[in-house]
């Protein structure tokens, strides 16, 4: 089983909706940083899941485990749409999660 790495902490840079006021806004992101996202896809386009599609589970016994779906997989489409934009890092350098600094040049 390959090695799934923990999700990154969520993007910064995601432009605010026009219905949420300021204050909402940080709130939202203050709910999505203490959260684990249940989809997040890396810079490589992978998928990772937090849980396993029963399709793709071993024939026997329960599996309570992340997976990585690539770019190309025919399951693919049906969890892309599960994505938020704040934890898509496709095509963007993933962050450290250690780091406090989070700014990015636009």
């Amino acid at each position: 089983m390959p090695d799934i790495p923990s999700p990154p902490p969520p993007r910064s840079d995601v432009p605010k909706p026009d219905h949420m006021t300021e204050e909402r806004y940080a709130a939202y992101m203050e709910y999505l940083a203490g959260d684990t996202p249940t989809t997040w896809r890396g810079t490589d386009g992978t998928l990772y899941l937090e849980w396993m599609p029963a399709d793709m589970a071993p024939p026997v016994g329960l599996v309570d485990s992340r997976v990585a779906i690539a770019p190309g997989d025919p399951n693919y489409r049906l969890y892309v749409s599960d994505l938020l934009p704040h934890f898509d890092y496709s095509g963007r350098e993933m962050p450290d999660a250690t780091s406090s600094d989070t700014h990015a040049e636009a």
